[in-house]
């Protein structure tokens, strides 16, 4: 198999791989171990629903972008129903409506409507405590940040330290799975750095078919 993509920064991917890895091992792992106790899995996965009906704004203007119609009408179905009836999106219950129940990728980004709209997806980059992106990828990260900051309500209706508190929360919530997905493939491979490249790179080439 040839190379999954150009690595022109190899040697600084590597040294940022390597910091990345004491800060998610000596720093983020004890934190998301910690969150973990603390937070019960259940109510984990609860405050993913709520996060994931938040981000509605974002991957609406994203299938807009990609000319998905329907998969935008079931999102805004989805959203309202479950903003209505499943307390703000903490109960999920427009996985029982037949006509819902199979929403598009609940990670659909701008990295995604690039790719739709013919950008490539560059050469890989390991940025600071971010981990793993591409160009395309870290693009599309300015694009994500200015639909999630101004179609966020918090912006306009909330006070900053609120906004950034529901933020860092986010963050922590997704971590646990975020390392344990880290974890299995550095510990499995005998490069953990051309491990990790190559599952994130065939991770976001699944996104593209979906």
């Amino acid at each position: 198999r040839g190379k999954l993509i150009a690595d022109p920064l190899e040697p600084v991917n590597r040294a940022v791989f390597k910091f990345n890895d004491r800060v998610y091992v000596y720093v983020f792992s004890p934190v998301s171990d910690t969150y973990e106790v603390v937070v019960p899995s259940g109510l984990r996965d609860k405050i993913d629903n709520i996060f994931y009906n938040l981000s509605y704004p974002k991957r609406l203007a994203n299938d807009l972008l990609q000319l998905r119609f329907s998969a935008a009408a079931k999102e805004t179905g989805s959203f309202l129903i479950n903003t209505c009836l499943g307390f703000l999106g903490y109960l999920d219950v427009a996985q029982h409506i037949e006509s819902l129940n199979n929403p598009p990728p609940p990670d659909n980004d701008f990295g995604v409507t690039l790719r739709y709209w013919g950008m490539g997806q560059g050469f890989y980059i390991v940025w600071p405590f971010m981990g793993p992106s591409t160009l395309r990828v870290s693009t599309g990260m300015v694009g994500d940040y200015f639909l999630e900051y101004y179609a966020d309500p918090l912006t306009y209706y909330g006070s900053w330290k609120l906004s950034w508190g529901l933020r860092v929360e986010e963050r922590l919530n997704s971590l646990p799975p975020i390392l344990n997905r880290y974890n299995s493939m550095k510990d499995a491979a005998l490069s953990p750095y051309t491990a990790v490249k190559n599952g994130y790179v065939q991770y976001r080439q699944n996104k593209l078919r979906k």
